[in-house]
């Protein structure tokens, strides 16, 4: 009987350790080809990094988005929940002066950038799901914006960046995060040059349909943190938004409209968990579709 007990405590123990120490340092890079119609350039690389949750001095992550600077792309996107409070700005700015885009890194924001989430906000928003979400504690953000800004990256609070690639005009559209509800689509569409080809940036995936009416060629988002926990035969459980679960992490096709969306890197402050569900990074090879 003691050796029985003791074998499930042993089992035990070792399922809490992978799940909150090993799975959550093991971090990949995603590879990723999307043929994408009426793309102004044969082919355009994209590095997508999300839901880092930077707090503290988070070397693991960082010496693993060191490594992702040796790889060749032309931009860098940061789709929000960038720290997780004020203590992963440093961090965050680390990441930023790591990353070398061919062109230039853009960022959006999520309410972990805005708000550090106490235990209490997390249970409250467990209870009160399809409510309003309400923060007890705000981050400095003007300090975290200041932070990315002093290092070259470009932030996007529902507006617009358009630059060109081999004389090809190409437009970012950053929404800011619509699961605290700061998102303005109409504001961040009137500044983007509609000649251009257009590519979207939010954190939370929640207005999926919206805007794929608006004939956006490409949505990339986080927030989901690819369900953080998922099952052989089945996926994930939830996406913490109204996304089918099937949508929690992959590449899809929306009517004319493309979403990607990856695991991220991180997790939260009081879920620091992650079974099936490796953290990751994705490399996005966009190529013309003839």
């Amino acid at each position: 009987m003691i050796g029985i007990i003791a074998f499930c405590f042993c089992y035990i123990c070792s399922f809490l350790f992978y799940i909150f120490i090993i799975e959550p340092r093991r971090f990949r890079l995603k590879r990723v080809r999307i043929p994408m119609r009426g793309l102004p350039v044969r082919e355009l690389r994209i590095l997508h990094l999300s839901d880092l949750h930077l707090r503290g001095k988070e070397r693991a992550k960082l010496r693993f988005i060191e490594k992702l600077s040796q790889f060749d792309f032309d931009f860098a996107v940061l789709t929000g929940d960038t720290i997780d409070n004020d203590s992963g700005i440093n961090a965050c700015r680390k990441v930023v002066s790591m990353l070398k885009p061919r062109y230039a890194t853009l960022i959006v924001l999520g309410a972990h950038d805005y708000y550090d989430l106490t235990a209490w906000d997390m249970l409250d928003h467990l209870i009160h799901f399809n409510q309003p979400r309400r923060m007890s504690i705000r981050n400095s953000i003007e300090k975290l914006i200041e932070a990315l800004t002093d290092e070259g990256a470009i932030v996007l609070r529902n507006s617009s960046f358009t630059t060109r690639v081999n004389s090809s005009k190409l437009t970012f559209v950053g929404l800011d995060d619509p699961y605290i509800e700061r998102h303005d689509l109409q504001s961040a569409l009137r500044e983007a040059d509609n000649d251009s080809f257009r590519i979207l940036l939010v954190h939370t995936p929640e207005l999926l349909r919206e805007i794929s009416a608006r004939r956006i060629p490409l949505i990339i988002a986080g927030h989901t943190h690819g369900g953080q926990v998922r099952f052989p035969a089945i996926g994930a459980v939830t996406t913490r938004c109204s996304l089918n679960p099937k949508y929690a992490s992959g590449t899809f096709r929306i009517g004319e409209t493309i979403l990607h969306i990856n695991n991220g890197l991180g997790t939260g402050r009081f879920t620091g968990f992650r079974l099936f569900c490796r953290p990751e990074a994705s490399l996005l090879r966009l190529v013309r579709e003839e």
